[in-house]
This record gives C-alpha cells, structure tokens and sequence, in this order.
C-alpha cells in the first residue's frame, strides 16, 4: 500500500471486521520519516479539545465545507477516536456514534462535510466491524449499513442534498459500491470489470451536488481504474495514462471535473485531471521526484493534496502540502507550527469553493494538528 504512496479515502480510517483500525498507517503513519520546510501564511492551527497529545495522538481534520465549517476525528488519551464538528469561529463539538467501540483504535469517524453541515462517516463496533452513520444538522445521529454488508459498510462522501456514498465488503471480503439517498434508500452498483477475488471490487471516493460518483474499481489481476457513474447509472470507465499501473479518482466537483493520483509503469505517482468533456492531463508538482497525489477539487477546478521529494541533506523524504489553481499555479505549503527537521509533514486533504484548505500536520512530539489554511 505505501509503495505507491496513494491515500485513499476509502481506506481510511478502518478496514472492516478482523482488521484494527490503520488510520495511524495512513494519516499517521505516512507522516513519518519526513521533512518539509514551511512557506505557506495563514495557516489556523485546528486541536480538539479533548484530543490526546505524543505520538499518533492528535487531531485529523478531514473535510470543509463552503461555510467553512470542518470536520474530522481526533485521538484522546486512551487511543479512542472521536468526531468532531469545527464552525468557523473556532468552537468544537465532539461527538461519537451510538455503538462505537471503546477499546483500542475504536470509535467514530467522520470523513465528509456537507454545505449545510451534515457529516458523513463510519464508526467501528466493539468487534472492529465497520458502519456507516450520517449526523443531520440538528446533531440527531442516523446509523446505517448498505443493503448486502457483511463485513462493512464505508461511507466516504456526502453531497449538498445529503446522498451518501461509499462502499461496502460482502462476506467474500468483495467491495461494493453503494448510494444511500437522501430518504434513506440504497442501491448498490459494480463497475463492468471489477474483480471478484479478495479486496478486489469497486471503491466509490467522491460525489458532486448532481448525484455523480467517482473512484476507483480493482479488476482480477490487482490493477485499479477509475469510473465515473452519473445519477442515472450510466457508468465511463478511464485511466490516467496509457502506460499505468493504476488510476485512483478522489473527488469530483459540480462541474464533473476529477482529480487524483494515478502511479506509473516505473512505480512513480503523478497527479491527473480529467475535464468534464473526458479530455486528461497529467502533472507534477515542480520539485516532485517520487509522489504528486492531489486529494480533493472544488467547484472552480483548483486542486489540493501533498507531494513528496527526496533530501539528501537530511536524508528524508520530504512531504509538502499543495494548492493547484485552475490555471495550474502550484503553490506549495507547510503548517508554521510543522517540525521540519524531525521528519514530518503537512497534508492538504480537503479544499472548499473560496479555496480554503484543510488536513494534518505534526509537530517535534509525532502529535497530530489538524490546519486550516486560508487564502
């Protein structure tokens, strides 16, 4: 998974029944052994309350909504995670979803903001079984599980009018995908090609305001391709390149453009852009040697995500934050507060339509900050 350096909204925070949960693999877990220097201004330090401090505790800012609004998980200090909700004046409400496991690595977590504030996420039982739940504005907790789930049900995106998508692992351990609607109805859908095997399936990442999903599918030989499904159904496959080893889409905006990183033949992660007309391009952050992976994209085309570079001074990779305008302006950036000569990183995760950005960072201690970082 981490050789080809691809953070993939569907696998984090959890993955499912027998597994504990490996959002430290990934959110934390990719922040180690890394540099970065730190050029970015404006940058809001985000800290749940309650959040614990020392290594792989911390905050995890996941998602922004156009208010401003935040939302994310954080770990206390008996290694439980909890939600949380972030208005844009700084005050926290943390919350947890009813029968979210206690124990180690347990607990509830949010992955998706909607523009009125409802929140999408999944929360892990007792037995490390995962569940979907939605929070309505009102704060009143609806839990859920698609139509077919045996070993899981993974929410990771909710849109403006509150349809939810994600997936689901069936008891062969076959991920699905899924739309829950705005009523509460599922339908459940795999793309023409996904494999049948073990982890193989179809992995849904995002959805825009018109109902339209992106992700990935994995076929029968481990190789992963991108789809787009329209409301109606209507499913196009692509991949980033013509020589590429695998294509994984993480967000999609209104106007049905969708980005995310695609790895080579060489084994190398490139960033793409796929236009609403189909046309792809391809890009690099400019110092980028091993890893460009946008993670997100709002309505006006910019994207967000890291990139990663090797310093032979220091002798660590060395991860940076990015924002990429429209016009393919690339800005890169690092929190103030990140240490930068103990191996850490900054990680942009989520961008709204005003192009503020949020994620995670850590500090000297390995603790987690989430960020927001403002125009």
């Amino acid at each position: 998974m981490f050789g080809r350096l691809v953070i993939r909204k569907a696998e984090t925070p959890i993955r499912r029944r027998g597994s504990c949960v490996v959002c430290v693999a990934l959110l934390c877990g990719l922040l180690l052994g890394v540099a970065a220097p730190a050029f970015a201004q404006s940058i809001v330090t985000i800290d749940a309350p309650d959040a614990g401090t020392g290594e792989d505790r911390g905050t995890f800012a996941r998602s922004i909504n156009l208010r401003g609004e935040v939302t994310g998980f954080y770990r206390d200090a008996n290694d439980v995670f909890h939600g949380f909700v972030r208005n844009p004046g700084g005050r926290f409400v943390e919350f947890d979803a009813p029968g979210a496991g206690t124990g180690f690595v347990q607990g509830t977590f949010p992955l998706s903001i909607n523009r009125s504030g409802a929140v999408a996420g999944v929360y892990t039982d007792e037995g490390y079984l995962t569940h979907g739940f939605l929070r309505a504005t009102n704060s009143t907790l609806t839990i859920f599980d698609a139509r077919g789930s045996v070993n899981g049900t993974s929410p990771t995106g909710i849109n403006d009018a509150g349809a939810i998508t994600g997936s689901y692992l069936d008891a062969g351990s076959v991920e699905h995908g899924f739309l829950r609607a705005t009523d509460g109805t599922f339908t459940t859908f795999d793309v023409p090609g996904a494999g049948t095997a073990f982890k193989q399936g179809t992995f849904p990442q995002g959805i825009n305001r018109r109902g339209a999903v992106t992700g990935y599918y994995m076929d029968a030989h481990y190789a992963s391709h991108g789809f787009l499904r329209a409301l109606d159904g209507t499913l196009t496959i692509f991949d980033a390149s013509d020589t590429v080893r695998g294509t994984f889409p993480m967000g999609v905006n209104d106007g049905g453009e969708i980005t995310g990183p695609y790895v080579d033949v060489d084994s190398l992660q490139h960033g793409f852009l796929r236009a609403s007309d189909g046309t792809l391009s391809t890009f690099d952050a400019p110092d980028s040697i091993f890893s460009t992976s946008p993670q997100c994209i709002n309505d006006v085309g910019a994207t967000a995500g890291y990139w990663l570079e090797w310093s032979p001074s220091s002798g660590f990779f060395l991860i940076h934050a990015f924002l990429r305008g429209a016009d393919g302006t690339f800005t890169p950036f690092d929190a103030p507060s990140a240490d930068t000569a103990g191996g850490k990183a900054t990680v942009a995760m989520s961008i709204n339509r005003r192009g503020e950005v949020t994620g995670n960072y850590e500090d000297s201690s390995f603790t987690v900050h989430g960020f927001l970082r403002r125009p």
